[in-house]
Order: C-alpha cells, then structure tokens, then sequence
C-alpha cells in the first residue's frame, strides 16, 4: 500500500510539473505578452515599466522559477490599473468566492 501511494503521489507530481510547464510556455512563448497588456498607443516608458514589473526581461527559466513561486504562494499577480484597484487579485478572488458561498449556502 505504501508503495502504491508513494506511486501516485509521484505520479501526481509530475502531472502538476507538466501541467505548470504547458501553461507557462503558453503565456510565454505564443509572442510578446506586453503588446498585449498596453494599448497600441503606448509610450516606450510605460513599455519598459511593464516590462520591469513582470520580470519579462530575465531569462526564461527565471520566469519559470518565479511563475510556480507565486503559483505555490497564490500570488496571481496585480490587478490592471483599468480596474482602478488597489487590492491583489487573490484578494479579489477570494471576496467574490465568499460571496459566492454565502449565496449558495443560503438558498
């Protein structure tokens, strides 16, 4: 029984390692995420300093390493300032699944 759990627990950490590793390349090898992010108009500061905060300009593994550090830490990053808000987006999760379950459990 030992075995078989010790098994699955491997197994399901190799799943978890693919499953990050897909995501990322994803997110970071489809082009260039900060054309995304900022409208065409952009100034090449407001580039730069995207750039900067997200860490774009360091080597892939790095972002790699840092991506499932925030990932473990369930840090998903600041909200856009188009929201105009200050709180982190765990922090907005979190309100709106409290909500959600409020709900759910009074109906």
């Amino acid at each position: 029984m030992r075995r078989y759990i010790t098994h699955r627990v491997l197994q399901g950490i190799v799943t978890i390692w693919l499953v990050t590793l897909g995501v990322f390349s994803v997110l970071r090898l489809t082009g260039d995420p900060v054309s995304y992010m900022l409208p065409p108009d952009a100034s090449k500061e407001d580039r730069a300093r995207l750039i900067a905060l997200y860490g774009f300009n360091d080597p892939l593994w790095k972002q790699y390493v840092v991506f499932n550090n925030n990932l473990l830490h369930g840090r998903f990053g600041p909200l856009r300032r188009l929201i105009r808000c200050s709180r982190s987006a765990r922090h907005r999760i979190g309100s709106r699944f409290r909500s959600a379950q409020r709900a759910a459990n009074s109906g």
